[in-house]
């Protein structure tokens, strides 16, 4: 939710809504069922927008509890996995001595929620830093900057997998080789 998603409490329209996008509609159908339909009980619905899918749920005493949840697990480990499922990556490469490195990340605009999710990893022993990236986007024609989280040591990301996990599709293609890496 913190990294994708929105809650409007009310919207311009005087609706409670909470939004949760994303580019995989396999994601938010399997978040759609196992999470809202399952657990809460809401048939939420999946909309393309243009650029993103995107999850919309509406009604008032749902979306005031969802933003409960939300604000109470905000400095647990739920954050970083959430944080991750949204805007997470990982890289593997391999190093002149044909040696294999991986390097888990999470990129965002909001330097704060990557300061947050820093110091809930720091609590489980996890090194990681963040760096500002500032690029160039031909089509607007201006300047932009992101903040990137990164994990680089073997030991840091061997602990990232065992406390967070991997649960969104897109990271689930690299399980193999990420349990060659960690062995």
């Amino acid at each position: 939710m913190l990294g994708d998603g929105r809650i409007d409490v009310p919207d311009k329209y005087g609706h409670y809504r909470l939004r949760i996008f994303d580019n995989s509609k396999e994601f938010l159908s399997a978040l759609a069922k196992i999470i809202f339909q399952q657990y809460y009980k809401v048939k939420p619905s999946i909309y393309w927008d243009g650029t993103c899918w995107y999850l919309s749920i509406y009604g008032k005493r749902f979306v005031e509890n969802m933003r409960l949840v939300v604000n109470k697990r905000k400095y647990s480990i739920d954050y970083v996995r959430g944080l991750f499922d949204s805007e997470g990556s990982i890289y593997i490469g391999v190093k002149k001595n044909n040696k294999m490195y991986l390097h888990i990340s999470i990129t965002n605009k909001d330097k704060e929620l990557l300061l947050i999710a820093q110091n809930i990893l720091h609590l489980y022993g996890i090194r990681s830093n963040i760096v500002k990236k500032t690029y160039f986007d031909k089509r607007t024609n201006k300047y932009y900057s992101n903040y990137r989280l990164i994990i680089r040591r073997k030991n840091d990301v061997s602990l990232f997998l065992k406390y967070i996990g991997i649960r969104h599709p897109k990271h689930l293609k690299y399980i193999n080789l990420i349990h060659e890496y960690t062995k």
